[in-house]
């Protein structure tokens, strides 16, 4: 039992720290002790398999992830079992890989579900709440629902803030959020300060090869865009794949949004041999991850056509 729960620990760091390709294995070592030892029904191998199926999910495989969370739901949906944080947080990462596939629907069912059990359980000031709020709010706005959204982001915003303050992985994630948020509602001023403000606080407390960073350089880039300055767009989605290439544990998901976006500065600087070669890279890492009938894969195919018409020209 201890040496699973030290495998257990082990791997979690690994994570934390996104060396995917060594938490996995360690991951998949521990919980298959905990289950010879406790069965398939115990609440301990619950915890092990929902930390094993977002190292998944993290490393670019969210289909092969949904099993692992799915299992642990079951095992925690008991009396005792829903009484605890595992029972949310399984909950929850399920919602967030619902969201990634762009199964809306069904993320925001389980995220309804996992507020009103952290609401129940912590309280609406707790951070445990804030993150669910948070992550409800990816999910409005993904779905355009910008003005609902924007009042969960202030909310979960505050509560960071209050509990942490500024100086916190937290913190900085929200501050992220929010200025995706102003970026689609046009307030790019204030897009931009939070983006600076993010950039400094990742720099000083994570580092710069920490995803909060590049994250944050991508939405800078994402201003530039709607304020048509795309050779600055172009040149800071440059630095910001070149960043997410030394994450070699993602299968490059998180390539993705970036190579289209650069592939868009590109075709509107009327560099269109580059711009199809953004554009066909995403398209690759996107068939990989999600298949050839995932809605992204229409979307890049249609970005290729677009450019191919212009190089033809």
């Amino acid at each position: 039992m201890l040496y699973a729960e030290s495998l257990y620990k082990l791997g979690h760091c690994y994570q934390i720290n996104n060396q995917l390709s060594k938490a996995i294995p360690i991951l998949k070592k521990s919980t298959g002790i905990i289950k010879s030892l406790n069965g398939e029904n115990d609440l301990d191998y619950a915890y092990f398999i929902t930390e094993l199926g977002l190292a998944v999910f993290r490393s670019g495989k969210p289909y092969d992830a949904i099993p692992y969370l799915k299992e642990a739901i079951n095992i925690f949906n008991n009396e005792e079992g829903t009484k605890l944080w595992g029972y949310s947080n399984a909950i929850n990462i399920l919602a967030i890989i619902y969201t990634d596939l762009w199964n809306y629907e069904e993320a925001m069912e389980l995220t309804l579900k996992a507020l009103e059990l952290d609401a129940t359980v912590y309280g609406k000031e707790n951070p445990e709440y804030g993150i669910i709020l948070s992550n409800l709010a990816r999910i409005y706005k993904e779905c355009e629902r910008y003005d609902e959204g924007i009042k969960l982001v202030l909310t979960a915003y505050k509560i960071f803030l209050d509990s942490f303050g500024e100086k916190h992985p937290y913190f900085i994630d929200i501050l992220i959020l929010l200025s995706k948020y102003h970026v689609k509602l046009g307030r790019l001023s204030e897009a931009e300060d939070e983006l600076r403000k993010s950039i400094t606080l990742t720099h000083e407390i994570l580092g710069d090869n920490h995803r909060y960073f590049s994250e944050s350089i991508y939405v800078m880039a994402l201003v530039e865009i709607e304020q048509k300055n795309f050779e600055k767009a172009k040149e800071l989605l440059i630095k910001v794949t070149d960043l997410r290439k030394k994450n070699k544990d993602d299968n490059g998901k998180g390539l993705i949004d970036p190579l289209r976006s650069l592939s868009l500065a590109q075709f509107m600087l009327g560099e269109f041999n580059n711009s199809l070669s953004s554009a066909e890279d995403a398209l690759s890492i996107v068939e990989e991850i999600y298949g050839t009938h995932h809605p992204r894969v229409k979307l890049l195919f249609d970005d290729i056509e677009k450019v191919k018409k212009k190089i033809l020209n």
